[in-house]
């Protein structure tokens, strides 16, 4: 900022200053920005701090970081980033969108209505599965939009994987104490979460070096969080990615989505992260990152802890909002240590068994809402495995084509594989699939033996002529990863084999 900030900040909050005249100006602090909320219209300016992983001190970086913050924007809100204005000064006051003489630079947007955003929704339980289900897609398709490559994948590497996350306990390190104004996280939790640091990224090299030959290092968003998602009618923006640090954004699609999980979490909608989750992996089949989302949200919760305490000790604020970030920033740092102390029960593997129009995806994602379980869907690994999106079409005969016996079976065992990922890494697993045959099932099951899991089965069925209807109106409807036809469908009644009566032990509901 020029040599009179404060000065600044007060021209800033006359609304005469600007051109459109806005009927008042509120500020809005963050540990490294200024927002002014001016009518239709906010402007962003950068503090002259330096944290080390930030860097503002000198104008020339705040009006850089600026025009990085709008390049960046725009990828998943165009509309909503208009520009980098100038800020200048005349005879000492301060005008934005002045360039005669400019000193500071700010990034102006335009305002976007409280009650649209993420966090308002889920605060006010006015969140619908379709808008859950749209934000999904919306975040999964900017992931798959997002830059890959040589240059952006070391970001997923174990050993910046491993940078990153001791680079935050390094700086959360001046934070700790007990019952000390300032100091937010205990010395027990600290040294919990480093050795949860260290024992996972050891255990899990191969793992990060797989995420990467798999494509899943993106320059991403950083900081995916309620706060930042508005829902319209007809478009979904995500604002106010990170600019500051490139290696910040550059990581695992996995870090990203954790973050967003993560925030759900903390503000106690589970269910609503659980219902994000099995969306996004609908439509991304990425079903790789499940054993390592409990490491990420650790992770993520850590981040917020920092920036929390930051705020906790920014002399610049008032008393109340210094108490308000050491209360979050407390609860940020329980939050991580539970996800790392980990469910008192171990996770479950439950299956679906039923033929196509039986209400086994529904089935499994009410299961899931009340247990916070993973889905994994046969639709959607099916043709991820032939390397079709999962929600391209790929109609065949039952029997040819990707659903020919050993497309069948190769999607089988992936299943098994990634459910038994998951479970190591303690996150409980609904295998949504057929599952016709008895074979196939006790597999399942000793998988969930392996892993000292319980094993669960969901039965559905329905008339015949429900099945066709339902599968009739998925068709028609469009949009759905599964390709189920009539001609399918009395092939898999030919085949299928029912529940044995010593399966029905483990059947825990069922649909129709």
């Amino acid at each position: 900022m020029p040599h009179d900030p404060a000065r600044l900040i007060a021209d800033l909050l006359r609304p005469e200053r600007y051109p459109h005249r806005p009927k008042s100006v509120t500020l809005a602090q963050t540990h490294a920005s200024c927002v002014f909320l001016a009518g239709e219209y906010v402007y962003k300016i950068k503090k002259p701090v330096n944290f080390g992983f930030l860097d503002f001190s000198a104008p020339e970086k705040r009006r850089h970081f600026c025009r990085e913050e709008y390049r960046l924007n725009l990828r998943a809100a165009p509309g909503v980033y208009l520009g980098v204005v100038d800020i200048s000064e005349v005879n000492g006051e301060y005008f934005p969108e002045d360039s005669s003489n400019p000193v500071e630079a700010a990034v102006k947007m335009r305002r976007l209505p409280d009650e649209a955003s993420l966090h308002y929704l889920a605060v006010n339980n006015m969140l619908a599965d379709d808008t859950i289900r749209g934000i999904s897609r919306a975040i999964a398709d900017f992931h798959a939009a997002a830059d890959s490559g040589e240059a952006i994948d070391p970001g997923g590497s174990p050993g910046m994987t491993a940078h990153h996350a001791l680079e935050n306990l390094s700086q959360t390190a001046p934070f700790i104490g007990q019952n000390v104004p300032g100091k937010t996280i205990s010395p027990e939790i600290h040294a919990l979460i480093h050795r949860y640091t260290d024992d996972f990224i050891v255990a899990n090299i191969d793992r990060f070096l797989q995420r990467i030959a798999d494509g899943h290092i993106r320059d991403c968003h950083g900081d995916l969080r309620p706060k930042h998602v508005f829902v319209f009618d007809d478009h979904i923006d995500i604002i106010d990615c990170i600019e500051f640090n490139a290696a910040y954004r550059r990581h695992d699609t996995a870090s990203d989505l954790a973050f967003m999980l993560m925030e759900l979490d903390f503000m106690g909608r589970r269910e609503v992260s659980t219902a994000m989750l099995n969306h996004y992996l609908d439509r991304t089949a990425d079903y790789g990152m499940l054993p390592l989302l409990a490491f990420y949200k650790v992770y993520r919760a850590m981040v917020r802890g920092k920036v929390a305490s930051f705020a906790a000790n920014d002399p610049a604020i008032s008393d109340s909002e210094r108490e308000r970030a050491s209360a979050s920033a407390r609860m940020f740092f329980d939050l991580a240590a539970g996800y790392v102390s980990g469910s008192s029960s171990p996770p479950t593997l439950t299956i679906t068994c039923g033929p196509s129009g039986s209400g086994k995806s529904t089935a499994a994602r009410a299961h899931a809402a009340e247990t916070g379980a993973a889905v994994i869907r046969s639709d959607s690994l099916r043709k991820s495995l032939a390397g079709l999106r999962p929600r391209e079409g790929a109609s065949a005969a039952f029997g040819g084509g990707i659903y020919a016996s050993a497309h069948t079976e190769r999607t089988y065992r992936r299943m098994f594989e990634y459910s038994a990922e998951a479970l190591g890494g303690g996150c409980s697993v609904i295998l949504d699939a057929t599952f016709g045959k008895r074979r196939l099932r006790d597999e399942a099951r000793r998988v969930a033996e392996t892993r000292g899991a319980p094993f669960r089965i969901i039965r559905c069925d329905a008339p015949r002529d429900v099945l066709d209807a339902r599968i009739a109106m998925r068709a028609g409807q469009g949009g759905d990863p599964s390709d189920a036809h009539s001609g399918m469908l009395d092939a898999q009644l030919r085949e299928f084999e029912a529940l044995f009566p010593d399966e029905m032990a483990y059947v825990t509901c069922g649909a129709a």
